[in-house]
């Protein structure tokens, strides 16, 4: 037995709205605040600091309008997801912090991952319907797919004995 729900692509909306906001804001502050940025990757030991952050701002803006519109949201989501495997370990590690920063270091370090699970899920089942990429997929449309398989299962006069 399949329960649909009728507002799946609405949720599916609003979930891709509310994921990509921390990576454009992030794109955005990272912009503004080149500078502070680089440095903060220099303390981080990180080699050519402008090189990764020019990547990290790119990869952030391209990922983050993509989940937003829908518009190559999978390919989006996954180097989101991607990009969030070493950010995760290099920034947030708390096995290498102090008492003090460890619980917000252990907490930012699984906010990542609950983010990364939120992408794993877009890449999966797609944008829905309210996206500008909904064409590009087969079964974007969460109702439809399951019409689509009930279809497809449903035996045809052909079939029936």
């Amino acid at each position: 037995m399949t329960i649909r729900y009728r507002h799946s692509n609405t949720v599916a909306l609003i979930g891709r709205i509310l994921l990509s906001c921390i990576f454009l804001v992030s794109a955005y502050a990272k912009l503004v605040e080149w500078s502070g940025s680089v440095q903060m990757l220099q303390v981080q030991g990180l080699p050519a600091a402008p090189i990764l952050l020019a990547l990290a701002v790119a990869i952030e803006g391209f990922g983050g309008l993509a989940v937003l519109t829908g518009y190559f949201a999978r390919t989006g989501a996954w180097a989101l997801f991607s990009y969030l495997i070493p950010v995760t370990f290099i920034f947030h590690s708390f096995w290498d912090v102090g008492p003090a920063q460890q619980n917000m270091q252990l907490v930012s370090f699984l906010k990542n991952l609950s983010i990364m699970g939120g992408l794993a899920l877009l890449a999966a089942y797609g944008p829905g319907r309210f996206s500008l990429g909904r064409e590009r997929h087969l079964y974007d449309d969460f109702s439809d797919r399951d019409s689509a398989k009930a279809r497809s299962e449903a035996p045809t006069a052909s079939t029936r004995v």
